[in-house]
């Protein structure tokens, strides 16, 4: 007779597989048609790699030319070794986005079983919670072509703990090859920088992990060199000066930032800890007390404490959120970063506010450990009901890169009348009617009114774009091109000058950012004209019809538009400068 325990934790493995199972289906059932998020996806990193698969450009050398921002090298764009990459290489982009998904399900559910595991045992109290966990933390959203990084952190730190427990080799040769599922400018170097931190710690205290911490952190800063090759080529390597050395963002409010980084964490890496994890952990803590033994102290009370392992687990991951988060703040909110760069000029292209990413694992294994405190206290039927509702509540709650409920709500639930799918965003069927009728060959153009990303996905050469680190050289040359716009104002000519990662045709009468709607205004010509006869740009592609003062700049080519797509789109040729 199966016991109420094993009953529940077969409930719990079946419930997490189901959930996953799910939302791999819907991903699949939408296609197309799905809300795909935008910011820094599809605006940005999804185009660049659909360009180097069109292109067949992922294995070409570094100084070979990527059709946009005028011709950047191959080096500046993601490494071909990684994973989440090399996808884009044998599929097709949206193919390659959905088999993108359905990996960090996989990655994200197995890594997370195993390091709880590898910490907790195989006690039953922590196999009723653990695969609601796991799925949980697996489906959380965030920045795609981060997802697969994310999602394998516990995997690193499962193979850490394990190589200090018993350093085998094949756990050693894993940590070497770790870093194809992940990238060592937005996770590497953190991870590397707190291996670093716990070998300084043990060479106090225990000289043996020391040595095993350090051969660790040799062996994983190899496979990131070897993996991220691009990234450690351009900075020993380069002596091109990047817009990065311009970037001069003001700093935000300090406490906001401690308290949402706290509260949210970062919209790129979510944990969506709000609703059940904060609370749960709140109740969690004070279940894992052991009042008598505190009151001889606060650390008497912890070494003593019955349930001392699991506390010294809490606390821990506690400091570590906290600090993070701290550290976010100071980066953000104060002249912490400027500090670093002017004492540490290599590191001025690392965002270290980005350790706050690794918070998500941390809150989840809290999670953890406060649901086991919970049904030990009561019940596991109440830790796994708390369980099951903060893996309901991830999928559920639309917010940045949660496709799934994003488009279930839009399709559903409520009229997204300013959002665009995947399919209305880069309307390939339109610009291919375009490229044929205006015999496109590989002139540069540039995009007025949208994205440049989407003349960049549907293969034409874009002279702007959007990209964090092009040459700041061109930078000069592409504000000269949009001077007319930055002097008439000061909004765009801070968000340029100060930041410039989008080298777009800014215009105080029109936006860039898509909508369903068809804009009807007529708008002046936001260019210098001779610049754009000196870059060489042949081609306009705007949403907007520009007014009589553009007539001796710019010949209308034709008026485009298709049933499948929400575009109206004026295309002009630039015109030779009268003699």
């Amino acid at each position: 007779m199966i016991s109420n325990s094993q009953f529940l934790r077969n409930l719990s493995l079946i419930s997490a597989l189901s959930v996953l199972l799910f939302a791999a289906s819907l991903k699949v059932y939408f296609g197309q048609d799905a809300y795909v998020e935008i910011h820094d996806n599809l605006d940005s990193s999804h185009a660049w790699l659909a360009t180097l698969h069109q292109h067949d450009l992922f294995f070409s050398g570094g100084e070979e030319e990527v059709p946009m921002l005028s011709g950047m090298e191959r080096d500046y764009f993601m490494s071909e070794l990684q994973l989440g990459n090399l996808i884009y290489h044998l599929f097709s982009p949206f193919d390659a986005h959905v088999l993108n998904f359905i990996i960090k399900l996989c990655i994200g559910f197995l890594s997370f079983l195993l390091l709880a595991r590898e910490i907790f045992g195989k006690t039953a109290r922590y196999q009723v919670v653990v695969p609601l966990v796991s799925a949980a933390y697996a489906l959380l959203p965030g920045y795609e072509n981060l997802f697969i990084a994310q999602a394998s952190l516990p995997l690193i730190v499962f193979l850490y703990i394990r190589y200090l427990r018993s350093p085998a080799p094949w756990v050693l040769l894993t940590i070497l090859v770790y870093p194809v599922l992940s990238e060592f400018p937005r996770y590497g170097i953190f991870l590397c920088g707190l291996l670093g931190a716990v070998f300084i710690y043990f060479l106090f205290f225990d000289r043996l992990m020391a040595q095993r911490t350090l051969l660790a952190l040799v062996v994983l800063a190899i496979g990131y060199i070897v993996t991220d090759y691009r990234v450690f080529r351009l900075m020993l390597l380069s002596d091109e000066v990047t817009i990065r050395a311009d970037f001069a963002i003001a700093p935000g409010d300090f406490w906001k930032l401690v308290k949402d980084g706290f509260l949210y964490n970062q919209y790129h890496a979510q944990s969506k800890h709000l609703y059940v994890i904060l609370p749960v952990a709140a109740v969690g803590f004070i279940a894992l007390l052991d009042f008598q033994a505190f009151s001889r102290g606060f650390f008497q009370g912890v070494k003593e404490s019955a349930k001392g392992f699991e506390l010294r687990i809490y606390l821990a991951l506690a400091f570590v959120i906290c600090v993070f988060s701290l550290v976010h703040a100071l980066y953000n909110g104060t002249e912490y970063k400027h500090f670093l760069q002017t004492i540490i000029p290599p590191l001025s292209g690392f965002n270290f506010s980005r350790f706050i990413w690794l918070n998500p694992l941390a809150w989840h294994l809290i999670f953890v450990v406060s649901l086991v405190a919970i049904g030990r206290r009561f019940t596991s039927i109440v830790s796994w009901i708390l369980a099951l509702s903060h893996l309901l509540v991830v999928p559920a709650t639309p917010s940045y890169g949660n496709d799934l409920a994003n488009t279930v709500s839009c399709r559903y639930l409520s009229e997204c009348s300013s959002k665009l799918t995947y399919r209305q965003f880069y309307s390939q069927q339109l610009f291919e009617e375009i490229k044929e009728r205006v015999s496109y060959r590989g002139e540069l153009v540039v995009a007025f009114g949208f994205h440049p990303a989407v003349l960049t996905y549907n293969g034409f050469f874009t002279a702007d774009g959007y990209h964090n680190a092009y040459a700041r050289e061109y930078k000069k040359e592409f504000r000269e091109l949009i001077r007319p716009t930055l002097d008439a104002s000061a909004r765009y000519a801070n968000y340029f000058d100060n930041w410039g990662g989008r080298a777009y045709l800014f215009s105080p009468e029109a936006g860039y950012q898509p909508t369903i709607s068809v804009p009807s205004d007529v708008v002046r010509l936001p260019v210098d004209p001779e610049q754009l006869r000196e870059m060489g740009i042949r081609y306009i592609i705007s949403f907007y019809r520009f007014g009589q003062d553009s007539k001796e700049v710019l010949k209308q080519v034709g008026v485009f538009s298709t049933n499948e797509s929400p575009y109206t789109v004026f295309v002009y040729e630039v015109q030779r400068a009268s003699k």
